[in-house]
Parts: C-alpha cells; structure tokens; sequence
C-alpha cells in the first residue's frame, strides 16, 4: 500500500501519542491484533488514537471529513463491482451546505459513525456522479451515536465520537427542511442514515412530521429501525457500530468448531440495561448450567471465554431496543441468535438472518427458545455456523463491511 501524507500523519500521531506505551502501536500490526479493551473509557488500557486507529483507520476521527483513508481489503472486496445495477450519489457536506436552506446546518455535529459510514460509501464503485445516479444519499446530520467507537464514558462529550464539533440537530427542523429541499431539487429518491431511534421511540418525538418519514421518496438506513414502521423494499435496518472485538477475534473464532464448544449458550452484558437480560438469566438457571447469562461485572467467565465456549451466542436488547452486540455474536464462530419482538433483524434485506442464525420473536418464551437450539441437528448447526462466518466476513465485522452491505442494496 502507498502510505499518502494523510496516513503518514495518522501514524505519526498515534506514535507519538502512545508515549511509553509502545504495546498499542504493535498492536496495530497485521499480525498482532488490538486489544480488545483500548476503546473502553472504564479499562486501564483505554487509548483514544489507538481504538480509532483501529475501528476507522485513523487517529483523529475529524481526518475522515478531511481526508478519508484509503479502502481495507474488506471494502474493496465488498464495494469493487464490475456492474451496479443500480447506482447512488454520497452528498457531500459541502454539495448540501451550500444550500440557502441548509447553511445553517453547517453548525451540526458528526458523528464518528456517520462519517466513516459515509466515507466509506464515498469510495464504492456505486457511488456516482449526481446526474447519473437513481438514488441520492444524505448526510447523516442526526446519526448522532455516541457510543461508538470508543464507549464507557457515560455521555458524548467525554466520548468523544465525533468527527466534526457541533450542536447535536437531531432536534432540529432545519434537517427536515433541508432535505425536503435537496429531494425536490433533484427529484430522485434520498437516503437518509440514522443511529439510534425510530418512529414510536425519540425519533418520532424529535422529527415532528409522519408524512417526513412516510414519504416514499425518503428511505431510511437506520440502526434500530422498528417493525411496525419498517417498510419493506424501501428502508434498510442497519446494525449498531461494530466492537473492536468482532474483527480482532473472527478468525481465530471460527477455527474452533462446534464439537470443541462446551456450552450451548452464552450471553455477557449489564443486566441492569434491560428487565428482559435479567429474565433471560433466571431462565438459564432453571434449564441448566449449560446456558450461560451474566452480567459485565461478573468475573466467572471472561467476554473470550464465552465467545469461543459456547455453540450459540444470543443477541439480547439493552436500553434501546438493538444491541451492538449482533457483530459480535455474528463473528463469533458459533450460531447469532437474535431475541427480540421489535427490531428488524440487521441487513435482512441482504442477507436474511435465517440463513446464517436464529431470529426468536419473544422476550418471554426463554424456555422455548433454549429446547429449539439443545434440539437442533448437528447438521443444522454447521450450516448455520459456516454461513455465520462468511456474513461476519463479508458485511459484518467492520464498519467498511457494513457499508458495503448498505451499497449492495442501494444498487
């Protein structure tokens, strides 16, 4: 790879950023993966430059908008198509600012996940020149995640998950109006990327209009998009920012087959976040110690133990209704199985989940779900578990795969 002035930057930064703690930037090496705990604010190995280093390609997330880093094999492999059937056009700041009715929106914060996911749309073969494209993407002025790359600080100042500084727009009718405008002028379909919420929980309260998200010539591309709101054909459900886990541990995980896991299932999480983790406790201590549920704070197993311990790996919501813990489980060389009765199953549109794991609709029936996979055929189960490991590959385990997943289906 040609290293550019940019990256040169970025790794002079984080050089001498680390100081004397020289273990990080060996880390970053191809052949020795980061540790896993360098984004976590609570961890005496947190490292700001070295988690972003990691999960977006630079030091400093403000260097996306300014100078993107070049494609990883997974976005080249996942967004290099020789035919696009059909294409799109990413918005750039400076295309939708210089709009009399969206300068204003030059005040707004981005966040880190909005801008590497639309930087890495950028760079997408898909990705065209305006007049020629059939659907436009907007961008991501409310997909204001707080929590990710870097998580545990308690709230998005001390996390610092942005990419430009601003006030957060959420709120804000000028992003409604800016994008009726933008739509109207270029009277193609809009995408919109958003993070965290819907319609029925703080986004409907926030963007007032219905008909806003009703309007068959808005898509929506959001993390935890809701069912009874989800239209299908039109909107894609997206999954949270993925931990620095799922791509760190994926191959060695998926060399170890199912005969060689102990435990049928595993879940490790705060129980505290949701009523339906501490339910699902209770009811893995009546069925067995082959189902294992426990909270972050309990040091009986530790997040690798389990991720390479147990068969299936379940996906249980926490204060919203997702959970950025789907990556994970997905790229855990076991089995993902998703428990919710609201939130559509991450990327279905491109791949369905039943193809490489489980989706069980309630939040009560633990009993049910925990016979379905002591009973399901070994047979079954590998199918599941390969497929699993190539969806990890292909769309899941970083944010540049789950791009390329949103490109293929905006083709």
């Amino acid at each position: 790879m040609v290293l550019t002035m940019a990256h040169f930057v970025n790794l002079l930064i984080l050089r001498v950023s680390l100081g004397n703690r020289p273990r990080y930037f060996e880390s970053l090496q191809a052949d020795a993966p980061a540790s896993s705990q360098i984004c976590d604010m609570k961890s005496p190995d947190f490292h700001r430059n070295a988690c972003n280093m990691h999960s977006i390609g630079v030091a400093n997330p403000k260097l996306l908008l300014n100078s993107p880093p070049s494609p990883t094999s997974v976005m080249q492999n996942g967004l290099r198509s020789p035919a696009c059937t059909q294409v799109f056009h990413l918005l750039q700041l400076n295309e939708t600012e210089q709009k009399a009715e969206c300068q204003d929106l030059k005040e707004c914060m981005i966040s880190t996940w909005a801008a590497k996911m639309m930087t890495s749309l950028q760079q997408s073969d898909c990705n065209v020149d305006i007049d020629a494209a059939r659907v436009i993407v907007l961008p991501g002025y409310t997909a204001n995640e707080c929590n990710w790359p870097i998580y545990g600080g308690g709230d998005c100042n001390k996390n610092e998950n942005h990419a430009r500084v601003g006030r957060d727009c959420r709120d804000s009718k000028l992003v409604e109006d800016c994008f009726k405008t933008l739509q109207r002028y270029y009277q193609k379909p809009v995408a919109i990327l958003e993070n965290k919420g819907g319609p029925g929980s703080t986004y409907e309260s926030k963007l007032e209009a219905d008909s806003f998200y009703v309007d068959p010539n808005f898509r929506w591309l959001m993390v935890g998009i809701e069912e009874r709101t989800y239209r299908k054909d039109v909107d894609m459900s997206l999954p949270a920012g993925p931990p620095s886990r799922a791509a760190e541990n994926a191959e060695r995980l998926s060399k170890i087959g199912l005969e060689q896991r102990k435990l049928l299932a595993q879940f490790k999480g705060s129980l505290r976040s949701h009523a339906t983790r501490a339910e699902a406790r209770e009811a893995a201590a009546q069925f067995g110690p082959s189902i294992v549920i426990e909270d972050t704070e309990d040091g009986a197993h530790s997040f690798d133990d389990l991720l390479k311990g147990a068969v299936f790996h379940l996906i249980l919501r926490g204060d919203a209704i997702f959970s950025s813990r789907w990556a994970e489980a997905v790229c855990s060389g076991g089995i993902p199985v998703l428990v919710t009765k609201e939130w559509v199953p991450p990327l279905n549109e491109v791949v369905p989940i039943d193809s490489y794991g489980l989706l069980h609709h309630s939040e009560s029936d633990w009993r049910g779900l925990f016979q379905k996979m002591h009973d399901m055929p070994a047979e079954t189960r590998e199918k599941l578990r390969t497929a699993a490991i190539n969806m990890c590959k292909t769309y899941a385990k970083t944010i540049e795969a789950q791009a390329s997943a949103v490109a293929s289906y905006l083709r």
